[in-house]
């Protein structure tokens, strides 16, 4: 978890003891996830990460879906509100203009909420808290039909979900990039990348008048 992400689970000094002791719990799960897996992090990994005995957690949680359930609720948030800020895009916004717009900002949403791509990675049949992250996600497509109108829904929202999987694969390598520099020119890179897999996909997209 990054130092950012885990900020967002200390809890206030007015919270409830067993607030505070959910967001621990949460906290380190959200973690374990990010570096194991699912199949990786078990209840006692958990409680232990978490300071708490085994028979403790199950006072907050009663199994270990249960705790996925509540780290996808905070990650869908945080998901929620970076999309509003994307969506926040002029009109008259070149396609080109808005992938690399978008592009900047997936990598610091993930660069900020690492844990995410556990989920973002897992079969949704294996959750409805990881079924509705991969929808979320797929709600962009709402901004690529506007350069290609014609196109049914779900066709953009693979195409969205496709260029979402280019971007978090690449962001442990910007993450280990030392200097501004290499950061930018590896940005550009993915956005480029991007924008060609979607102009190889869909073909070239309408123009949209200021």
């Amino acid at each position: 978890m990054s130092r950012a992400e885990r900020r967002a689970f200390v809890p206030r000094k007015r919270q409830h003891r067993g607030a505070r002791r959910v967001d621990d719990i949460v906290a380190a799960a959200a973690k374990l996830f990010g570096e194991r897996g699912f199949e990786g992090t078990s209840m006692n990994a958990i409680a232990k990460a978490a300071g708490i005995t085994i028979g403790s957690i199950y006072q907050y949680f009663p199994s270990r879906d249960a705790i996925v359930d509540a780290v996808a609720e905070y990650y869908l948030a945080a998901f929620r509100a970076h999309e509003l800020e994307a969506m926040d895009t002029p009109l008259g916004t070149s396609m080109h203009d808005l992938i690399h717009r978008s592009v900047l900002k997936l990598f610091d949403f993930h660069t900020t909420y690492r844990g995410v791509k556990a989920f973002l990675d897992a079969d949704p049949r294996r959750a409805q808290s990881i079924r509705t992250i991969h929808e979320e996600v797929a709600t962009g497509a709402s901004l690529i039909a506007r350069y290609y109108p014609e196109r049914p829904y779900a066709e953009l929202a693979r195409m969205v979900f496709a260029a979402s999987a280019i971007i978090r694969g690449s962001a442990a390598a910007l993450i280990d990039l030392e200097s501004l520099e290499k950061r930018a020119a590896f940005v550009e890179d993915i956005a480029f990348a991007v924008e060609q897999f979607i102009l190889a996909r869909l073909g070239a997209p309408i123009e949209l008048a200021e």
